[in-house]
């Protein structure tokens, strides 16, 4: 199969949605990492998500909607706390786990009666799923374990040969994946950091969010029980408050090619190091630069030795994602 890139034009929309109709995949810009869609109602076409990824078929998808008005297409009801959340942060980087409507294949669930539900803020994606006109199953475009894409040529790295088509909006804006918040009932729960900070939530809601009390067996949500974002390269991840651990790391992984990844004067004397790779100035910027940096930095070097951030607002996002790309290399 020839893969094709082309800009979210009409006639690349047009096309997109003949894929989409015929039950095949297209990946699409959004404001946090390319996705790869299929029509949500078409149980083959999810199925083939998990295909194409080697996504394992316990980790749930998320449905993509047009407008939050869609949302009970998908879901059989709204909560309160839910409202409250869509009201104030749809469209946007957050992502809700509702009750599954009946008549959407519970294979996008992993076969639980919930279902993960989000409305893109991006002009790509936007157009791409009115354009279908159908709900769109959605994780992101990559193979899977890999860091999350964050440009059309990182889809064509993974899945070059297994799509039909790339919708190219340009570089995603935030860089990291949508806020998961398990919003039942009126207890909010975040089962995955993202673009949404824990910050701005409890400044809407007003109560103290929980983070992460289910069952990791039974993940309700993506990116909860399985390695992912790992780059080709032995990687590190060294808690922010111990920076010696980074320079000894360092010294210990020598001869092999080695290099520190953190954001800019955050570890005492970086210039010390000589691989030092800057995630940028602030957590902004490290979400916005983190996937991208791991894709370059493991075409050269052996080792990764990633610093944390701050352990608050979108830091705490950038540190979870490091984590699971260290796997076990946690200090």
């Amino acid at each position: 199969m020839e893969t094709v890139i082309r800009q979210p034009d009409e006639q690349s929309l047009a096309h997109a949605k003949e894929i989409i109709n015929k039950g095949g995949l297209v990946a699409f810009k959004t404001e946090t990492v390319y996705g790869l869609g299929a029509n949500a109602f078409n149980e083959q076409a999810v199925k083939d998500i998990f295909t194409v990824k080697g996504r394992p078929a316990d980790n749930p998808l998320i449905v993509h909607l047009a407008d939050k008005s869609q949302i009970l297409w998908v879901a059989k009801s709204i909560p309160p706390l839910a409202k409250k959340l869509i009201d104030e942060f749809l469209p946007g980087a957050l992502t809700l786990i509702l009750e599954r409507a009946d008549n959407v294949p519970s294979v996008i669930s992993a076969g639980l009666s919930t279902i993960a539900v989000r409305v893109p803020s991006d002009k790509t994606a936007n157009a791409f799923i009115a354009w279908a006109g159908v709900p769109i199953a959605a994780p992101s475009a990559n193979t899977s374990t890999r860091p999350s894409p964050t440009t059309a040529l990182d889809v064509y790295e993974d899945l070059k040969g297994k799509i039909e088509l790339i919708l190219d909006g340009g570089e995603c804006t935030i860089g990291l994946e949508s806020t998961v918040i398990d919003a039942r009932t009126e207890t909010p729960v975040i089962l995955r950091h993202g673009g949404v900070t824990v910050e701005q939530i409890e400044k809407v809601l007003k109560v103290k969010v929980k983070t992460n009390i289910s069952d990791p067996k039974k993940p309700i949500a993506p990116g909860m029980k399985y390695r992912h974002y790992a780059p080709n390269a032995l990687m590190y991840y060294v808690s922010y408050d111990k920076p010696e651990m980074v320079e000894k790391l360092y010294m210990q992984c020598q001869p092999q090619k080695t290099v520190v990844m953190a954001i800019e004067n955050t570890l005492p004397a970086p210039k010390d190091y000589q691989n030092f790779c800057s995630l940028g100035i602030d957590a902004r910027d490290a979400a916005h630069n983190l996937f991208r940096v791991l894709r370059e930095l493991e075409k050269q070097y052996e080792v990764i030795i990633a610093y944390a951030c701050q352990e608050e607002g979108l830091g705490v996002s950038v540190n979870s994602r490091m984590k699971h790309a260290a796997g076990e290399n946690i200090i």
